[in-house]
């Protein structure tokens, strides 16, 4: 009797026991639910926002893949004038485009060339941030393809607004590429954003003018290194570079008088224009030439001046 009164007491202080286990459990697993919904319930409101605005629209998508579709053969001008139109048109429409045009078009490896030119102007016409953003991602994805790369260059130089961005861009690019004739290319087009920069933006003209003083104090005491210095400060159009220019035109060497001479093309002024017929008689026909050639740039009296100094 003892016996079985012992075991019929143990009985409820066992279920009660796992009944406590359990209530416990459950409360815990309610505790951590309750955690992660708190975690959680913030993202939960603000990813679909940011998806929709982030996410492209399936509309400019279709509008892309068409223009796309509507132009498989652009080797006649005509055409090239016509898909130049009807992509500025949509880039004009739709904010969103840009992204688009570089995921379809441009990062598109069986792109022709022709197609490529006419969407990169467009681009660069249209000159948005995202259009220039565009651009630049392109620029960096094909570093390697100097053929596309010769394409992007001179339509970024073209900006007529360019954003501070470009510079960290273009920075990236000369010194990420092996190719000696993409890197001075892209430091021409880098200087080339000067004169517009000063225009629009004095934050990005003042990294370039800092960028290119820093170049002239660590340049190398030697006539190549000086004469694609030269082509630089010209590219800029900047009046702060004059004085180095003017003074590299009585240089001992003639690639270097050559060069400066090139390089005032872009400026005006009577000390210039004196210099720059000073240079047409030099005893070099490369100097001559170029002087010539610079001069034609903006004093119509020397169209054939070329003529004068045979």
């Amino acid at each position: 009797m003892i016996f079985t009164f012992v075991e019929l007491e143990r009985k409820p202080v066992l279920e009660n026991k796992t009944n406590i286990f359990w209530i416990l459990g459950i409360s815990l697993l309610l505790s951590v639910s309750l955690c992660f919904y708190q975690i959680w319930q913030p993202f939960s409101q603000v990813h679909p926002i940011v998806s929709s605005v982030s996410s492209p629209s399936v509309e400019v998508k279709q509008k892309v893949h068409s223009w796309l579709l509507n132009y498989p053969d652009l080797s006649q001008a005509q055409n090239r004038y016509r898909a130049f139109q009807d992509i500025t048109k949509i880039l004009q429409e739709y904010e969103n485009a840009a992204p688009e045009v570089e995921n379809i078009v441009l990062l598109n490896y069986k792109s022709s060339i022709n197609l490529l030119a006419v969407t990169v102007g467009a681009l660069s016409s249209q000159g948005t941030p995202q259009a220039q953003q565009a651009l630049s991602h392109t620029l960096q994805a094909f570093h390697w393809n100097a053929e596309k790369v010769m394409l992007l260059l001179p339509q970024i130089m073209l900006l007529e607004e360019p954003q501070d961005f470009l510079f960290g861009e273009l920075q990236i690019f000369i010194h990420k590429s092996r190719n000696p004739i993409l890197r001075e290319n892209a430091e021409l087009t880098l200087a080339g954003l000067s004169q517009r920069a000063y225009q629009s933006n004095q934050a990005l003209a003042k990294k370039i003018t800092t960028w290119l003083e820093k170049k002239k104090s660590t340049l190398p005491q030697n006539s190549q290194s000086l004469s694609a210095f030269l082509d630089l400060l010209g590219n800029t159009r900047n009046e702060t570079f004059l004085e180095d220019i003017l003074q590299a035109t009585t240089h001992e060497d003639a690639e270097v008088r050559a060069r400066a001479a090139f390089a005032l093309r872009f400026f005006k002024g009577d000390q210039v224009a004196k210099t720059l017929e000073k240079l047409a008689v030099d005893q070099n026909s490369e100097v001559k030439a170029k002087a010539t050639e610079a001069l034609s740039y903006f004093h119509p009296g020397y169209g054939n001046f070329d003529e004068t100094v045979q």
